[in-house]
């Protein structure tokens, strides 16, 4: 016996294969998770499904009302008005709000014609609203 069995061989060759298969598996889902962490990758995942608008605005008694819907898919908290770019309402109220619903906010200063309006929550922010007709 000179030499090692040709079973032998194949047999060395297939454990030296299957071992740098799992050595590559394991150091693939380290690198994969360090550079895709788990946080990032589900807050990513609900500001893609996320949507809010106004749908409009009402003038009242006390104060005007915006009427901001979520047309996205996921719920949406810290719902905040700003007129002009200064925060003028904010829902306070504890629960979430849930997609395809709306809510009026209350404004207490009016709004008057030319007024940027956007609504902004904790996963999206509303397209900027021109305040055009009283």
């Amino acid at each position: 016996m000179k030499g090692i069995s040709q079973i032998v061989a194949v047999i060395l060759m297939l454990m030296i294969g299957v071992s740098m298969v799992g050595v590559l598996f394991v150091w693939s889902q380290n690198t994969v998770l360090d550079i895709y962490p788990e946080e990032e990758t589900e807050a990513q995942y609900l500001r893609q499904r996320a949507c809010i608008g106004i749908q409009g605005v009402v003038h009242g008694i006390n104060g005007d009302n915006v009427t901001v819907n979520n047309c996205g898919s996921v719920p949406l908290d810290d719902i905040k008005v700003f007129v002009n770019d200064e925060v003028v309402s904010q829902k306070i109220d504890p629960i979430k709000f849930n997609p395809s619903t709306n809510q009026n906010i209350t404004v207490v200063d009016p709004i008057r014609v030319g007024d940027r309006i956007y609504v902004t929550s904790d996963l999206a922010i509303s397209p900027v609203l021109v305040y055009q007709t009283p």
